[in-house]
């Protein structure tokens, strides 16, 4: 071995410290919260400063130092050049590959090439968040995540970090609110250019989801329709079962990723005993096998005889907006069906609407639980018009709307 710590440092280095370092190697970097929560978890109950005292600890054998950024100090750990040999020799695998002309060894990283200008902190340490996150929440594997550091696989598309899952790839983006449209557009480029490797079309062709994280923003929403807007303009053919994109806050994703993982019900399956027992509603086709990446879509007739195809788009993915704009051809297959699109709120769904600039036809609806729950079925029942005013049904036809509002103002970028 290159570097062995010696026999009493050893013995004082407990099981949780050696899992914190390799969490610090695996994520670049870690902060006090995040050991507390997911290292020293067991022994830390907030009050004792457990944490605190193994961080001194592993600093004064000298495997980690500390480093303050920014007026308000904050400060991450960061290995050190001895704490990345402690890393190399107890890993139990190589950590290396052998340059065929010289034979010298070429390391995944070093201590200095974990490093990150203190620019690129927050983003690393909320990348981290969601990363670590979504780990424990569904049960997975810690191994299972690459930073982008590590990522080579993936060269191509260039995300943030990476779930690697038996059937499917989630890609971690974290979105700070800095990048302009060109810069966004230039992503999902990557991501095409990946889907076209062929690396991925003969040694892993799995399903990809990108989890895209919109953090440090003032307002959600209106981050959310530019990202809407370049993904639209640049990568809207490739949305279905092999790429998928939901795009919201931290919070957001870890409930959308225990649904897709872990099979947890969302709103769908309520709202669809609700159709069923308050407004009489029959559904023709069975729900699907939960754990299902797919929106949710199941056949209904309304008690008129109205025929509906019933889309989730409570989590709000990109594949739902893209099957709306192609539901034109999916009718054709489905007889006179018309498609009914269960959306969290009428705003967002006005704002993925006008983002994505698309102009779905009359045979296109929307519906709230909200809504369901306080009017009758076809006044729940809504729309908009290009320039952003909501409508509602008046009846089984596909004309006959009712102006409620104007919900949003159309912006032109």
């Amino acid at each position: 071995m290159s570097f062995k710590v010696d026999a009493e440092i050893a013995d004082m280095i407990t099981p949780d410290d050696h899992n914190a370092l390799h969490a610090i190697y695996q994520h670049r970097c870690l902060n006090e919260q995040q050991l507390t929560r997911y290292i020293y978890n067991t022994r830390d109950d907030g009050y004792n400063g457990y944490t605190l005292r193994r961080i001194r600890a592993l600093i004064s054998f000298g495997l980690i130092e500390v480093h303050e950024y920014g007026p308000d100090h904050k400060c991450v750990f960061f290995l050190t050049y001895q704490g990345v040999q402690y890393i190399r020799d107890t890993a139990g695998r190589p950590m290396y590959h052998t340059k065929e002309r010289s034979g010298r060894r070429r390391y995944e990283a070093t201590a200095g090439g974990l490093w990150l200008p203190d620019t690129m902190l927050d983003h690393q340490t909320r990348l981290n968040d969601l990363a670590l996150e979504l780990v424990r929440r569904c049960n997975l594997d810690p191994s299972c995540y690459k930073d982008n550091l590590f990522a080579s696989n993936f060269t191509y598309a260039q995300p943030d970090g990476v779930l690697e899952l038996p059937e499917r790839d989630f890609f971690l983006e974290m979105d700070m609110g800095h990048e302009r449209m060109v810069a966004l557009r230039g992503k999902w480029d990557h991501y095409r250019g990946y889907f076209r490797s062929r690396d991925y079309q003969l040694h892993r062709n799995k399903p990809v989801t990108v989890l895209f994280a919109t953090e440090n923003v003032s307002s959600l929403s209106r981050r959310r329709r530019t990202v809407v807007k370049s993904l639209s303009r640049t990568s809207m053919d490739l949305l279905g079962p092999q790429f998928d994109c939901y795009i919201t806050s931290n919070e957001g994703l870890e409930e959308i990723m225990e649904r897709l993982v872990l099979g947890h019900p969302g709103d769908y399956p309520r709202v669809c005993s609700l159709l069923e027992e308050q407004h009489g509603v029959k559904f023709m086709a069975p729900p699907q096998p939960p754990g299902t990446l797919s929106p949710d879509a199941r056949l209904c007739v309304a008690p008129d005889g109205s025929r509906f195809l019933f889309l989730d788009g409570s989590d709000r993915p990109m594949s739902g907006i893209k099957r709306i704009v192609y539901f034109g051809q999916e009718r054709q297959a489905l007889g006179v069906a018309r498609l009914l699109v269960l959306v969290p709120d009428e705003e967002g769904a006005c704002v993925d609407e006008l983002a994505s600039e698309i102009r779905p036809g009359p045979e296109v609806c929307y519906v709230t639980e909200k809504r369901l729950q306080r009017r009758p079925f076809y006044e729940a029942l809504f729309q908009f018009d290009q320039l952003g005013n909501r409508f509602r049904l008046s009846g089984p036809g596909p004309g006959g709307l009712i102006f409620e509002r104007h919900q949003r103002r159309v912006r032109k970028n």
